[in-house]
């Protein structure tokens, strides 16, 4: 590496550090105003509360990591600018595509550690996060005996609603099974009770209904086995948000949602915006860099300023989007990645004039 290259890169990490520190502290600040309620009821310990805002962390840095980026690409190469350093270089025969070049390189690598810390790390933060508060904060218990109104999508097409489930006895109320080939429910199971008995499901007083293209067949049971793959301890915890999964644990959310006949568009979108949000990363790069270029005066206040305006209209973009998707609107894909499209080709162009202009 050049030494002209550690030199960007050390002055940018330096800038990007500092951006990533402040607003994760803000972020935190703000968190604990609205939450400081609830740490004074439950009379929680300032070690707890930090315990809890350290599994915080992953998260807030995958959702900061743009804004951080852009502010360092901002203010790092602003300073070069104003100090004509960024002059020196092109005089001395250096475009600007070349000397960005580690810096794009630098966002490209940061984009996969986003996307690596969203799939492996932040659904287990998510995870830890709401366990400090639930379990050790407000102090509930960890498994409760009893569930209420459990609905549990399973393998095979099938879906189950239990009216209550006993965690500790293995035991369903008001069971309902609804099985589904290619979409369309095929059968229906309904059941007074439900017990797990060693290695299946044995149900208790109730009907099986049988759908065909024209006709529906009706049977009464005293006793039923379950042929279905799932144990007692699914029914036990409750299943996570699919807004907080990784990208491979949404996608087989996904397969199970599609095969029991439920509407995926919604999912699908966000499960794009898992692969193009890290992407922001280098785009945020690129727009920062061509308006660093152009930046004379203002130094931190304005590269501070234009980031959070920037940041702003392109969460607003991707927001926008991703409604547009779940309502129809737009393709699932196109949904996901039109706002990455839109500042992709801004930042192109104006990284272009920028090599022209100078």
């Amino acid at each position: 590496m050049r030494i002209l290259d550690r030199y960007l890169l050390r002055e940018f990490v330096v800038y990007l550090i500092m951006g990533l520190l402040a607003f994760v502290g803000i972020f935190v600040i703000v968190d604990v105003f609205e939450k400081i309620d609830t740490f004074v009821d439950a009379q929680a310990a300032p070690a707890l509360v930090v315990r809890f805002y350290l599994t915080y962390v992953p998260v807030v840095l995958v959702q900061i990591l743009p804004v951080a980026v852009l502010l360092a690409s901002l203010l790092s190469l602003g300073r070069f600018v104003r100090y004509n350093e960024l002059t020196a270089m092109r005089i001395a025969g250096q475009s600007l595509y070349r000397i960005f070049r580690p810096l794009f390189a630098l966002a490209l690598a940061l984009s996969v550690v986003s996307f690596v810390l969203g799939e492996a790390v932040v659904p287990e933060a998510n995870h830890r996060r709401k366990k400090v508060m639930d379990q050790e904060i407000k102090q509930k218990p960890e498994l409760p005996s009893r569930r209420q109104d459990v609905r549990y999508i399973g393998r095979d097409g099938r879906i189950y609603i239990l009216g209550s489930y006993d965690t500790q006895r293995a035991m369903m109320r008001d069971v309902v099974v609804q099985e589904f080939k290619a979409g369309t429910l095929s059968r229906r199971i309904d059941a007074r009770l439900g017990q797990w008995k060693e290695d299946h499901w044995e149900l208790a007083s109730g009907y099986v209904r049988t759908f065909n293209a024209d006709t529906v067949g009706t049977r009464r049971f005293d006793r039923l086995v379950l042929e279905a793959p799932e144990r007692p301890e699914e029914f036990a915890k409750e299943e996570r948000d699919p807004e907080v999964m990784g990208f491979l644990e949404l996608r087989r959310w996904i397969e199970r949602f599609r095969e029991s006949g439920g509407e995926v568009r919604p999912y699908l979108v966000d499960l794009h915006l898992k692969l193009a949000s890290p992407l922001t990363n280098l785009i945020t790069v690129l727009i920062g860099a061509s308006l660093s270029t152009r930046i004379r005066r203002g130094g931190t206040a304005l590269g501070f300023g234009l980031s959070l305006v920037i940041s702003f209209v392109y969460y607003s973009l991707i927001r926008a989007g991703q409604a547009l998707g779940h309502g129809g609107a737009l393709p699932p894909v196109l949904a996901a990645w039109i706002s990455n499209l839109i500042f992709g080709a801004l930042a192109l162009t104006l990284l272009a004039r920028a090599q022209r202009g100078m």
